[in-house]
């Protein structure tokens, strides 16, 4: 997942600290969402009722990013994506 998003961001004549910059509402979303809610949803569900539909989010999420042109600006069209992306590693974990 980060290897498809730094080779799209690549793409950009942005400068590098602004390309990194790029990466925060993902991992912002995963860690967000592992620190207590996702465990919460799995005790609750089972594993198996979580970790399909992150995997579905995560496939869905690759598909929305790999659909990114460089001429794209950030905010209306790949920050979403990227959030949507990080929505789904947070949701199946397991403390």
């Amino acid at each position: 997942m980060f290897f498809l998003g730094a080779s799209t961001c690549s793409k950009c004549s942005a400068s590098t600290r602004s390309r990194s910059a790029r990466f925060i509402p993902l991992t912002a979303i995963i860690g967000i969402l592992s620190l207590g809610f996702s465990a919460k949803l799995n005790l609750r569900f089972g594993p198996k009722a979580t970790l399909v539909p992150g995997l579905v989010f995560v496939a869905a999420g690759l598909a929305l990013i790999s659909r990114i042109t460089a001429d794209g600006s950030y905010w209306p069209k790949c920050c979403p994506r990227w959030c949507w992306s990080g929505s789904a590693p947070g949701s199946p974990s397991r403390r």
